[in-house]
């Protein structure tokens, strides 16, 4: 919490105080009174502020901050009943020397209204200490854990982008040597692939237009891979226009369903749908299985596991993923709330 927020916090409590001691005077009339009023209540109001800085600075943090509550009690009722004791030798010479006519006291019945009044204060001393030093505490540990976040995501996002280059350079190297014009197509998409990946995807952010050029990118390399024009059927529906998602989100279902599915079966072989609507995204993917049998997990426990913990801290429990087989085929269904 920063000082000037505690100090004013300070000066507000300190104000309302006062506010409530002076309450009694907005009846009175007899202006003689009302300066005696305010005289005793400056005095009083002085030795409270001496009494709740004590227990503010020094009680509440080197006692009762140490879970000493019993020996807590026991100092602040010695403290109390010595130190009232005391302001009662100085309060009263110096009262009287102002006010002409002093009113008569009952020192007990005095000592023991004094004792409350300082047993209050110091109540409130330790409680708004201990107030202000929750509130930092908090602010701390959501400092620190929105650091750990950041690092974490950043350490996700960086074992995505070499799991992915890893397998689009494997797949332009499997026909540098037999298509020459086919390679050199797959690095011009490669190239625009690395433009994005360096200069946009370092943001939190990304526009989903921005994500779907990537994905098209993706896929066109995928494509120099497989005889069959009509393998992989990608589409997209609704307006995307404006939508910010996290950058390299989505990929890694894709990385898989190609690096696990079968390439020897009948269109379509892969089936990529993302879809808008209203305030939530959809997106699916399904692959034939390949008939050697893949738990599709990635190597180095990368891609989908990592997803998996993204999804986690972005999103928290505003999104829905269902992976699952069906009809020899392996489905994955995202859907994310766009909010």
């Amino acid at each position: 919490m920063k000082r000037n927020i505690i100090i004013i916090a300070h000066i507000i409590f300190w104000l309302l105080a006062l506010t409530v001691e002076l309450l009694p005077l907005t009846g009175v009339d007899d202006p003689v009174k009302i300066r005696r009023v305010l005289i005793e209540e400056i005095f009083v109001t002085f030795f409270c502020i001496i009494v709740f800085y004590i227990f503010y600075f020094f009680f509440a943090t080197k006692i009762l901050s140490r879970n000493k509550l019993l020996l807590f009690v026991v100092v602040m009722m010695s403290f109390i009943a010595i130190y009232t004791y005391l302001m009662m030798l100085i309060y009263p010479r110096i009262l009287f020397s102002i006010i002409a006519k002093p009113p008569k006291v009952n020192y007990v019945i005095w000592y023991f209204s004094a004792f409350s009044y300082h047993f209050v204060y110091a109540l409130w001393g330790t409680m708004f200490r201990f107030t202000l030093d929750w509130f930092k505490s908090n602010q701390k540990q959501k400092e620190l854990e929105k650091q750990n976040v950041t690092t974490e995501l950043a350490l996700l996002r960086s074992q995505v982008n070499p799991h992915f280059l890893f397998n689009t350079l494997n797949n332009i190297h499997s026909f540098v040597s037999r298509d020459p014009d086919k390679a050199s197509f797959g690095l011009i998409r490669l190239s625009g692939i690395m433009r994005y990946m360096l200069y946009e995807t370092n943001a939190d952010i990304v526009l989903l237009d921005n994500e779907i050029e990537y994905i098209k990118n993706y896929i066109e390399l995928q494509k120099l891979r497989v005889k069959e024009k009509d393998f992989i059927d990608f589409s997209v529906e609704g307006n995307t226009s404006g939508i910010m998602i996290p950058p390299l989100l989505l990929i890694p279902f894709i990385e898989n369903a190609f690096k696990h599915g079968s390439k020897r079966v009948h269109s379509p072989g892969v089936v990529i749908n993302l879809k808008v609507v209203g305030t939530q995204l959809e997106f699916k993917v399904n692959n034939q299985i390949s008939s050697v049998k893949d738990s599709h997990s990635d190597d180095g426990g990368l891609g989908l596991k990592n997803i998996h913990r993204r999804l986690d801290l972005l999103y928290k429990n505003n999104y829905s993923l269902d992976i699952h087989e069906e009809d020899n085929r392996f489905m994955v269904n995202l859907k994310l709330s766009l909010n």
